[in-house]
């Protein structure tokens, strides 16, 4: 089983063949031991029969398993400037690029920092969502507070604020006065 955009490896060997042949998800004469890696986009059989001064095996066949998955990716969004302390609200659009609907609901979640954020930290905001389907577009308002220090800030958006739906960052500038 591989997830859809994954390769697997067919891996065979025969004892006294003298030639093998493939058919199903692969076609062609094939050596009488090998390896190749395959990239199915959808479950494919795979199958193979040698043949040798016995005569012909009988075909043996592999099925791989392909996993469709949703993909997230952070289209855009925007965080107004303001005073510090201030509430504002920002805006964060979340396309669904992959083959199947997320299943389930998502987080989309903003951070902000007088550094460069990587994907782990407190969220400064985060917003709970239902599924999205693919090819489907989402844009939500995300409350947040600006920090109490004046400076220049960094803001990430990203889904799923665990991160276990890795998207797409974008870095806006952020002046708390």
């Amino acid at each position: 089983s591989i997830v859809a955009g994954g390769s697997s490896n067919l891996i065979w060997a025969s004892t006294n063949a003298t030639s093998c042949s493939a058919s199903g998800g692969w076609t062609g004469t094939k050596t009488t031991n090998g390896t190749q890696s395959v990239f199915p986009t959808s479950n494919t059989t795979y199958t193979i029969t040698c043949t040798g001064a016995g005569g012909t095996s009988a075909p043996q066949s592999v099925t791989v398993t392909v996993t469709l998955m949703s993909d997230l990716v952070v289209t855009a969004f925007s965080v107004p400037n303001g005073l510090t302390g201030q509430a504002l609200t920002a805006s964060v659009t979340v396309q669904n690029i992959g083959a199947v609907s997320t299943g389930a609901g998502f987080e989309v979640a903003l951070n902000l920092s007088a550094s460069t954020m990587v994907c782990f930290g407190a969220n400064n905001g985060i917003v709970s969502t239902g599924a999205l389907a693919s090819g489907a577009t989402l844009t939500v308002s995300i409350p947040i507070t600006l920090p109490l220090v004046a400076g220049t800030y960094s803001a990430v958006a990203m889904a799923d604020s665990n991160c276990e739906i890795f998207v797409y960052k974008k870095f806006a500038n952020l002046y708390a006065n």
